[in-house]
């Protein structure tokens, strides 16, 4: 059991019912520059050094279960700078409800909040995109609703214009649903000669 919850890639620590430690996997000792050796029977908060998981865990054992945070990001800016780290923690119980023992979980979850920002920042981005043609669409079509372009050709620019702006919200919507199915594996690709000038 050992050797299993030391080849975990997450951190593992458990602690009895006076936050003493009573075990540390690899992962979480080399997150902390710790040998167990070393660590055994020590109060966590002093092993840790960190006084979000510090808090976290006091507002755990403090709160109703069922107001309480189910996990906290932090990070170890000394040994990983840059990496974003989730903590959670949970009680052992016995049959009469009676505390027996905690555990703390540690995941990296930098590249997961990468993504999220990566996500936010594509959001942002294409609602951008979208907005533009549509402003001037509708700003175009309002001033022809309400007879404020009465020449002929000032009409014809004014579709003209509409109508490129429609064309290029498509092309944008199009490689919207293109990005989807390439995700999704659905896009096929139809290979064939191409003249070149």
């Amino acid at each position: 059991v050992i050797n299993l919850l030391n080849s975990l890639h997450f951190g593992i620590t458990t602690i009895d019912i006076h936050d003493n430690v009573l075990y540390m996997n690899n992962y979480m000792c080399n997150l902390i520059g710790r040998q167990l050796s070393g660590i055994l029977d020590q109060p966590l908060n002093n092993i840790l050094g960190n006084n979000e998981i510090a808090s976290f865990i006091l507002h755990q054992e403090t709160t109703v279960p069922a107001r309480s945070a189910k996990y906290i990001e932090t990070t170890f800016p000394d040994r990983f700078p840059g990496e974003i780290f989730q903590a959670s923690f949970c009680n052992f119980t016995d049959k009469e409800g009676q505390l027996m023992g905690k555990m703390l979980l540690m995941k990296n979850i930098t590249k997961e909040k990468l993504g999220e920002k990566t996500q936010q920042e594509f959001i942002s981005h294409i609602s951008h995109e979208l907005l533009t043609p549509l402003t001037t669409i509708k700003s175009y079509s309002e001033m022809l609703i309400n007879g404020e372009v009465d020449k002929g050709e000032m009409q014809k620019e004014f579709y003209n214009t509409i109508n490129d702006e429609t064309s290029r919200l498509t092309r944008l919507i199009q490689n919207l649903l293109n990005i989807s199915r390439i995700e999704s594996g659905s896009l096929s690709i139809n290979k064939g000669i191409v003249r070149t000038k």
